[in-house]
């Protein structure tokens, strides 16, 4: 969704930002959780779409999916340079390599650059209309009602077909990669 123009998100950051009187009800929002090459986007994508036919609102909102476009989102309402998206990874990086790139002064401490990517998260499913794809959405906003948390999975084999045909990958470099984005997603929060 994001990616078909600004105007999906223009409209959606239009409706978000009325005043709150005019929407009685909250918003509903959808976190994706997924294993590596499970086709999160594309699901996120076509959902979204639906959505928009059935259910656009009163007054209309566009959903918005975020997936990686979230750590533009992020730098933007926290007023962060675009030289840290870098150092948002959807893992847990070595503690070691963390300081010595903080005390370089590269970015902020790593754990106000998940506290500022919580707060975004919140900040969006609170909205509403959003899609929220990985980044331990589920979690975050695991406190709101309106929300409905799904986890996508597959088999193994399907994963990596999927992303050798996602990513024009050898199939050995993409058992290499599902394997271990797995890992460094189990690790992010």
């Amino acid at each position: 969704m994001f990616t078909e123009g600004g105007n999906a998100l223009r409209n959606y950051l239009t409706a978000v930002s009325r005043p709150a009187q005019r929407c009685t009800m909250l918003r509903p929002a959808i976190t994706i959780s997924r294993e590596t090459g499970a086709g999160a986007l594309p699901i996120a994508n076509l959902v979204a779409r639906q959505l928009d036919l059935d259910f656009p609102g009163d007054p209309p909102c566009s959903w918005i999916v975020f997936d990686r476009n979230l750590i533009t989102k992020v730098l933007e309402d926290h007023h962060l340079s675009k030289q840290i998206e870098e150092f948002l990874p959807e893992d847990a990086r070595f503690p070691l390599t963390e300081a010595f790139e903080f005390l370089l002064g590269l970015h902020p401490p790593s754990g106000m650059l998940r506290e500022y990517a919580k707060e975004t998260i919140r900040k969006l499913a609170t909205a509403g209309n959003v899609i929220l794809v990985g980044r331990g959405g589920a979690m975050i906003t695991a406190g709101l009602r309106h929300v409905l948390r799904v986890r996508l999975v597959a088999p193994f084999e399907f994963r990596v077909r999927n992303y050798v045909g996602m990513n024009g990958l050898s199939r050995q470099k993409a058992m290499r990669t599902v394997r271990g984005n797995d890992a460094a997603n189990r690790r992010y929060w």
